[in-house]
């Protein structure tokens, strides 16, 4: 395969971390900035705070003293211009054409630097907030959703609702607010990428003239509580009104920096990521028990899940979990050489199609360099997916899946009165 060029990372004297990725044939440029703030550095008294701090940072800045003048500024371009909070991070990011990167630069930046924060924008996005928690909990998938996480991080950060609850909205003042965001948006702890076409020292210089007088305060505790080791199964169920069943199936997976990361990755792939994969051939188009059923794996600094969730209905839920197990359970045997080979050409025709959306692609340089301290690279990452063989997988599929705790959240129609035929499919 062609060898690609990596991103370049510039470190700025108050420990911005600037990566840039040019793509001289490319009509946008989208910029990036990924910050060490997420629920998983929250406390029971100021849960929820990232996320608000998130939506307060569009209500306006020292340049663009209001959310109206601070979108129109992007959208008037044509471009676009959003965020989203993790549980170990917060990304923002704008989108516009190739000429118009000064544009989305300044305000990216700006927003983290100068938030406005008034008081009556904090009251009004509170009610905000509370509306979008409700318009997720409304959903007959949220609770087993929410579970999962609740049974693999009990009394854990990480297993908390990221938007928070209602209690801990109206408990959030504004001094935590702006106490959470001194702490945690300092320049040491935010990567800005930028990737697409535009001329890379006038783009630095910009940078380092709009943060020069932007300094390193805080350098950000990153200790947490100890994440709970899980040593037996876990099962948690939510009796509902529901014509479906929901069913969030979890296994402790690996931590981000984890060698055999990108493998599991790979597994992945085949249980469960599109319409070709084993739980899909399997659950829908052999048994014809769901409409959909997806796998996925989450990477964290710490720890990581792998995760199934699907919808069945209600009297079809023992069938379901009982297929999803086996299915799971077959990968630490019976993988053969050709499945390995056509998801190793998955994962890397994701990547060169990831490769030409500039908003894909700085998520993900951004993403990883902030979590892993380490610049992508795109070669040496097709050369790790190469160099796994099928004995690899069945080796690391074992250890995962044998002999380990499994976590099963379930929520439907009387639901509980399957508890105990659950449990034994879990033993």
């Amino acid at each position: 395969m062609k060898h690609w060029n990596n991103p370049t990372l510039t470190t700025l004297e108050n420990g911005l971390r600037v990566i840039t990725y040019n793509i001289p044939t490319a009509t946008s440029v989208s910029v990036n900035i990924c910050v060490g703030a997420g629920s998983k550095y929250e406390t029971s008294s100021n849960s929820g705070v990232s996320h608000f701090l998130e939506h307060m940072l569009f209500k306006g800045t020292k340049s663009w003293p209001s959310p109206e003048k601070l979108t129109s500024a992007i959208e008037n371009t044509g471009g676009e211009i959003n965020a989203l909070t993790s549980k170990e991070y917060t990304m923002y990011w704008a989108k516009v054409p190739y000429n118009q990167w000064k544009i989305a630069t300044d305000i990216l930046l700006d927003m983290c630097m100068n938030p406005l924060m008034e008081p009556s924008e904090i009251v009004r996005e509170r009610n905000v907030i509370h509306e979008e928690l409700r318009m997720y909990t409304d959903h007959p998938s949220y609770q087993s959703e929410l579970g999962i996480d609740q049974l693999m991080f009990p009394e854990h950060p990480m297993g908390w609702e990221i938007v928070g609850s209602h209690k801990s909205l109206e408990d959030l003042k504004q001094y935590d607010i702006e106490t959470y965001f001194q702490k945690r948006y300092d320049p040491s702890n935010l990567v800005l990428t930028i990737t697409g076409n535009f001329p890379e020292n006038e783009l630095l210089q910009s940078i380092n003239d709009a943060t020069s007088k932007w300094i390193s305060v805080h350098s950000p505790n990153h200790t947490i509580e100890l994440i709970p080791n899980h040593m037996s199964s876990r099962l948690i169920t939510f009796d509902q009104t529901s014509d479906h069943t929901y069913i969030n199936l979890g296994v402790q997976g690996l931590e981000f920096s984890h060698s055999l990361s990108p493998l599991l990755n790979l597994t992945n792939i085949m249980l469960g990521e599109g319409m070709s994969s084993r739980l899909f051939i399997k659950i829908r188009e052999e048994l014809g028990l769901a409409y959909d059923i997806t796998s996925s794996v989450n990477t964290y600094n710490e720890t990581g899940t792998w995760l199934i969730n699907c919808s069945v209905k209600n009297s079809n839920c023992l069938s379901a979990v009982e297929a999803i197990l086996e299915e799971l359970y077959s990968l630490t045997n019976s993988v053969t050489e050709q499945e390995l080979s056509h998801v190793k050409q998955y994962a890397k025709g994701k990547l060169l199609i990831a490769m030409e959306d500039t908003e894909r692609l700085a998520a993900l340089i951004g993403g990883h360099t902030l979590l892993s301290g380490t610049l992508l690279d795109f070669n040496k990452t097709i050369e790790q997916w190469d160099s796994f063989t099928v004995q690899d997988l069945h080796k690391m599929s074992q250890k995962l899946i044998t002999d380990t705790p499994k976590f099963l959240s379930i929520g439907g129609e009387k639901v509980s009165n399957h508890q105990l035929a659950l449990e034994k499919l879990l033993a």
